[in-house]
């Protein structure tokens, strides 16, 4: 998981995802069941590690004098937005291979149609006549 934001600059921008705008595929493509996650803090705190938020500020206000006993609460914190920040990256990833590969479709089929199913073999073979016997 190496991808650097600075290599949409200097490679072809058609093949990299946009990180303002990402997933611009659906969640679930490509998985059977994909859980949707939840925010519960105010927009500005709000991320997915919001409820390890939640306990480490409760637990600040309720030890405001010993800051010091809030390692644990912090930890966990930051382990969590650790892990957020992969999962993001992973998504990242994921959709840079799904851009290309999307790319290399529309280079190897130009003229197919995207309302059918080109995985399904009897389609594929349709599709092949209609554009050779068109063609010809």
């Amino acid at each position: 998981m190496g991808a650097h934001l600075a290599q949409r600059h200097l490679c072809n921008l058609s093949k990299e995802p946009d990180p303002l705008r990402i997933p611009t595929f659906p969640p679930d493509y490509g998985f059977s069941k994909c859980k949707e996650r939840e925010m519960v803090l105010i927009l500005q705190q709000r991320d997915y590690c919001a409820h390890y938020l939640t306990q480490l500020l409760k637990y600040k206000c309720y030890s405001f004098l010993n800051f010091l006993a809030c390692k644990h609460e912090q930890h966990y914190w930051d382990y969590r937005e650790h892990l957020d920040y992969m999962k993001f990256m992973k998504e990242f990833e994921r959709e840079q291979r799904l851009l290309q590969r999307k790319k290399r479709w529309e280079q190897k089929w130009p003229k197919l149609d995207n309302k059918l199913c080109v995985r399904d073999p009897i389609h594929l073979v349709q599709c092949c006549v209609l554009t050779i016997w068109y063609s010809a």
